[in-house]
């Protein structure tokens, strides 16, 4: 009990640190706060105390202690505007340690007029944002781990201001326990802890000082184990505390039908949006080739007037 006392002060004396700056602006740095595992993103978002494998690297490290052999994943998000997003990630345990890497992406080209309303360059506009981390077990029931990520920002070349770019890093940590013979878990992260980049205005170069999106996550998940149930069923209660925003709540249930299928649906609390665009879904259908696991994940993430995104991975366990 004491360890896992200590944990959580650390993890709520790292939040308060950070969101004790100032928070202003915002950047291309929004691909951090992109969350690329569909289970989470069909659960609402949240479920950060389920959330394991390599999915969990840069949302709460310390899922990254339910790899279970070696991990690879692949990933693909469509959002709005013809805006896609790319990820691949893979994770592995050495010598009692579990190591991961990942490295997220996205590109579009944005279109410029001048103030006579005609049409100028296109812009082309790319991020990536590669992310190494580690996680430990403090004990059967109690994991811990932490993260380093980068961000790369290329705003592309026009007329006004040439070729400019940024190049930074953030933190993030994260714990996952496990009470009650596995019938309730628990776990909380802080990600993209303090470490102010420099980004550009398109038509203007300027150096404006703006922070990584800190964010707060804390969630509980309650697995059944009563006879028909048991280990079926799984619902989920989480709030995410984003620098930027009010606090959001989120929850979810995941049936698993059967050995290969689960089926996941949960919604996310979002005020200026209507009740049926809160709602998420998804599924999953895995299958064992030989010693070879491989899962095939979709999530469908409505958001308002601007549509609904997809969320479609694949995951190899070898």
């Amino acid at each position: 009990m004491k360890k896992i006392i200590y944990m959580l002060s650390c993890l709520l004396f790292l939040f308060s640190l950070s969101y004790g700056s100032s928070w202003e602006g915002r950047s291309g740095n929004q691909l951090l706060k992109i969350n690329f595992s569909p289970a989470s993103m069909a659960l609402g978002g949240g479920y950060v105390a389920g959330i394991n494998g390599v999915y969990a690297l840069s949302f709460n490290p310390a899922g990254i202690t339910s790899t279970k052999r070696r991990e690879a994943v692949f990933s693909h998000i469509e959002l709005f505007d013809g805006v896609r997003t790319e990820y691949v990630a893979y994770g592995q345990k050495l010598w009692g340690i579990w190591f991961a890497a990942e490295v997220k992406g996205y590109y579009y080209s944005l279109q410029t007029f001048n103030n006579a309303d005609v049409a100028g360059d296109k812009i082309s506009i790319y991020n990536l944002a590669p992310a190494f981390g580690l996680a430990f077990k403090l004990g059967e029931h109690i994991s811990i781990g932490a993260s380093v990520s980068s961000l790369y920002e290329n705003y592309g070349k026009n007329s006004a201001n040439g070729d400019t770019s940024t190049f930074n890093f953030g933190v993030n940590a994260g714990i996952k326990l496990s009470l009650l013979n596995d019938t309730l878990r628990i776990g909380g992260d802080v990600r993209n802890i303090g470490f102010f980049n420099t980004t550009y205005n398109l038509n203007t170069p300027s150096n404006e000082t703006i922070p990584y999106p800190l964010i707060g996550n804390a969630g509980v998940a309650y697995v059944f184990k009563n006879d028909e149930l048991k280990d079926k069923v799984i619902i989920n209660a989480d709030v995410e505390i984003p620098y930027d925003n009010d606090m959001t709540f989120s929850g979810g249930v995941t049936f698993y039908a059967t050995d290969s299928i689960s089926l996941m649906a949960g919604y996310r609390y979002l005020k200026d949006f209507d009740t049926l665009d809160c709602f998420s879904f998804g599924i999953k259908v895995g299958e064992n080739v030989k010693r070879i696991y491989g899962a095939l994940e979709y999530a469908y993430v409505p958001y308002g007037e601007m549509g609904g995104t997809h969320h479609i991975s694949y995951t190899i366990d070898f």
